[in-house]
Formats: structure tokens, C-alpha cells, sequence
């Protein structure tokens, strides 16, 4: 069953109307926010995310062809814009994890040096063994054996 609630306003605001979209908003904003928050768990966040959500809306609006399915449509915006946080919210995490580990590798290979110069001769040579492959298999050798952080 689909809510035709939000059609007057949908139809409006297509047309250009601020005040109804500005109606819109208001009327789904806790919708949407509580849709965010449940996928983010950041209630300050959440709230960016869901000031992003109405923007993409603006800006798409014109190209929702059933006002009647504007709920719908409006969910599957707020559940894409918090995957999408949620994905770049853990690569963050993985590139601040990778550069920690980095870290403190290179911290011990600068306490020992003859491991240092150990390690460096390693790293040649598995830049070497690397380059010598087609760059499809390069890719694959090194997203499927080198652990994250291992800096060549």
C-alpha cells in the first residue's frame, strides 16, 4: 500500500515550490533522521547525513515519476546515504589502522638496524617479484597475500 500523503506536496515542489518541500522536510524529517541514526548510531552524525539526504532529494526530485512512491524513494536515499557513511566511515578507520601499523614498524626497523637493512632488501625484493607481474595480477597478489599496512 502506498501513502499518497506526501503527493500534493511532491507535485508542488516539483514544480518548484520551496515552501512545499520545505513541508516535505519538515514533515519527514524525524523519519528520516531515526532511518539514519538506526544505521549509524551517531545521533550528531546521523543528523549530517540526513541534511544530506534532503539535498539529494532536491536535487533529484524532478526525476521521481509516481509522487505516490515518495516515501519509498525517500528511504532508499537515507538507507544508500548511510551504507555509503558507513563505508567511508570503516575505510577511515582502515587507513588510520594501516598508518599505526606503519608506524610502529618503522619505529622498530629504526631501533635495529641490521633488521632495518633486512627488511629493506625484503621489500626490494617483493617490489621486484611485483613488478614483474601483468598489473590485474599484481593487484590480486596484493589484496589477497600482503596484510594491510605492509608498506611497499
Amino acid at each position: 500500500m502506498t501513502d499518497t500523503s506526501n503527493n500534493p506536496l511532491v507535485i508542488a515542489a516539483q514544480a518548484g515550490d520551496m515552501t512545499s518541500f520545505t513541508a516535505l522536510v519538515d514533515k519527514n524529517y524525524a523519519m528520516v533522521h531515526g532511518l539514519v541514526y538506526s544505521k549509524i548510531g551517531d545521533w550528531t552524525v546521523a543528523e549530517d547525513v540526513t541534511q544530506d539526504v534532503f539535498l539529494v532529494v532536491w536535487s533529484n526530485l524532478n526525476k521521481l515519476k509516481h509522487p505516490e512512491a515518495f516515501l519509498v524513494w525517500l528511504r532508499q536515499i537515507a538507507r544508500n546515504a548511510s551504507v555509503n557513511w558507513v563505508r567511508k566511515e570503516q575505510y577511515r578507520r582502515s587507513l588510520m589502522n594501516r598508518r599505526e601499523q606503519q608506524e610502529r614498524v618503522s619505529g622498530v626497523a629504526e631501533e635495529d638496524p641490521s633488521g632495518a637493512t633486512a627488511r629493506k632488501e625484503c621489500l626490494e625484493q617483493i617490489g621486484e617479484a611485483l613488478r614483474s607481474l601483468s598489473p590485474k595480477l599484481r593487484e590480486a597478489m596484493v589484496l589477497y597475500y600482503i596484510e594491510p599496512g605492509f608498506p611497499i
